[in-house]
């Protein structure tokens, strides 16, 4: 089953239509996401933490363009980029990995308040982008916004 086939509670669901642009930001903060949707896919977002999944490590929220079966878990955070990193690598183990969701590419963004340097990959990221590329997907990380084309 695809992501949207599998999660279809619209409790959950943050927004499903073709939307041209799609802008998730934590309340009071400045970060942000914008995904561009030019093409006019259908595109569905969805609450992660404190939507589909209540306990453990969670990131905050997913894309998912059912008609590619692509996800993209984006996870807005302060200036740990390892506890994000952990937080987006648990929820695809849960989301894809273990409920054997069917996708064609899986990636991960994550929007930073700050970055910490030196700026050497940790073990954490070697792991998740390892799996990410083995799932065709990638790991793109920004600080304060992050603009792209989905």
């Amino acid at each position: 089953m695809t992501f949207d086939e599998t999660h279809v509670n619209s409790s959950h669901i943050i927004s499903n239509d073709d939307r041209p642009i799609i802008v998730l930001k934590d309340k009071k903060e400045p970060r942000q996401y914008i995904g561009k949707n030019d093409k006019k896919k259908q595109v569905t977002v969805y609450r992660i933490d404190d939507g589909i999944l209540k306990n453990g490590e969670k990131c905050d929220y997913a894309i998912s363009i059912n008609i590619t079966k692509t996800v993209y878990f984006i996870e807005l955070k302060g200036g740990d980029y390892t506890k994000a990193l952990s937080q987006i690598h648990s929820t695809i183990k849960t989301l894809i990995l273990d409920s054997k969701t069917d996708t064609t590419s899986v990636n991960a963004r994550v929007v930073l308040s700050k970055v910490r340097v030196p700026n050497i990959k940790s073990t954490q990221e070697i792991k998740l982008v390892k799996l990410l590329k083995a799932l065709n997907g990638d790991l793109k990380k920004e600080t304060q916004k992050m603009i792209e084309i989905l």
